[in-house]
Parts: C-alpha cells; structure tokens; sequence
C-alpha cells in the first residue's frame, strides 16, 4: 500500500494564536519503507504522523491510501481502515493493566470480530522475544517486555502499516535499543511499512529513509541503503532472567 499526501495542512488556533502545525506538506510512502520523522519538538513531525495514521484530520490537503483519500470516508469507514491497515506503537504503552500480555495483543482482533491467527501470532512473539512472558500482566514486565508487547498488539491484525510515536522515548539506552531492533527485525521478516517519529538519532540511522521536519514543513528527506545491516537478523531469544 503506498500513503500519498497532498498540499497537507493543520492549523491550531485563529489570529495572533495561529499555529501551522503542518504546513503544506507533500510526499509519499512507499509499501515496506522503514521511515524515520525527526524534527525538534514543536516542529509538526508527531502532528503529520496522526494525519498519515487517521487520528487527526488535516485543516487541508489530502491523505490516500492508494487511491482512497482517508478523510473523505465517514467515521466509521475511517475507523474501520484504521483497524485493518494500521497498527499504533506510542511512548506509553497503552496496555490495558487488567489483561495479560497475551490478551493485550489479541484485544484488536477481537475487538474486530477477527479470526485468531495462531501460527502468525506464535511467530510474531517469537521473533519478539516475550513467548515466555503471555501470560504476565503489564505490572509483571519490564518496560521493554511491554513496549514489544505493545508492537505485537500492533501488528496482530497483519496491518500493512505500522506507526510508531517515540516508541523508545519511556525505554533507558539499552531497552530501547532491543526494542528498536526488534521492531526492524518485524518489519523485515512480514514486510511492514513502518513510519517512525523519533528523538533518538540512533533510530534514524537505521531507517531506509530519513525525514527531516521544521515549523511544519519537510526540510530533508533521503533515503539509504541500510537493508545489508539486517539481512541476518540478530538472534533474540526470550529469557526469564534478567529481563530487559
């Protein structure tokens, strides 16, 4: 799935309070990029990763999926795309403290009335090294454990786009490395489309492509090669002991 936007816009407030969040921005995103968004906080980079994800409409300008403009369908259109093409990893978690880990991941399928895929599921927390930790609740885990469980619950539906918003900035240097590692291993092996914004100049490294936002407008944008790095993923394996 390629994500187009056009002439994209979002202004906050009116008069001398006006803020051009976003201000004109044009791009696009092609299926299976790892894309970075990096920018100073108050340059508009987590306000343009809403309006790609469908959480926040844009004052102007357009977001297609393809070749359907996401704010142009109804709410319940616009939520249930969002539930079948996207996946969301924020700073917090967001887990719900009352499930399991195990529960946690499978809320959006059955949220959705889905099918439970086993194999696809035991693969994806395999690779993500929490197998040994599905039946922990989210106060029984390191805040690495929970940020790979929250990327599991991500991508339980399959979505064909996963979007990350400062995914390591609750982790120290160490969790989020693993975590970070983990989520290119994800995308490689399923063949995600990743949009990541991120602080973390570490991140940006390891992105195929690197955009550079400023007072609400592109101010950079390349692309690397940084496939070859991770053409063997790094083995991961899930412990009891010392937890990360």
């Amino acid at each position: 799935m390629i994500i187009s936007i056009n002439e994209l816009t979002k202004i906050y407030g009116n008069g001398e309070s006006q803020v051009n969040a976003v201000n004109n921005i044009s791009t696009s995103f092609q299926a299976g990029e790892f894309c970075a968004i990096i920018g100073a906080s108050g340059s508009g980079k987590t306000t343009l990763l809403h309006m790609l994800g469908g959480l926040d409409a844009p004052t102007s300008g357009s977001v297609k999926y393809d070749d359907i403009d996401i704010y142009n369908l109804s709410d319940r259109k616009q939520a249930e795309l969002r539930r079948k093409k996207c996946g969301f990893v924020f700073q917090f978690f967001n887990l719900i403290p009352e499930l399991t880990a195990e529960e946690n991941i499978l809320l959006p399928i059955l949220l959705d009335n889905g099918k439970i895929d086993r194999p696809y599921i035991g693969e994806l927390v395999k690779l993500l090294g929490i197998t040994e930790r599905l039946s922990h609740y989210p106060s029984q885990m390191s805040g690495g454990q929970q940020q790979r469980t929250a990327i599991a619950r991500a991508m339980a539906n399959n979505p064909e786009i996963i979007f990350c918003d400062e995914p390591t900035g609750n982790l120290d240097e160490k969790s989020g490395e693993n975590v970070i590692r983990m989520l290119i291993d994800v995308q490689r092996k399923f063949g995600k489309t990743v949009i990541i914004v991120t602080h973390d100049n570490n991140i940006a490294k390891r992105a195929d492509r690197v955009i550079r936002v400023a007072d609400g407008k592109i101010v950079e944008d390349r692309s690397f090669d940084n496939k070859q790095e991770y053409d063997t993923p790094p083995t991961i394996k899930a412990t009891t002991a010392e937890p990360v």
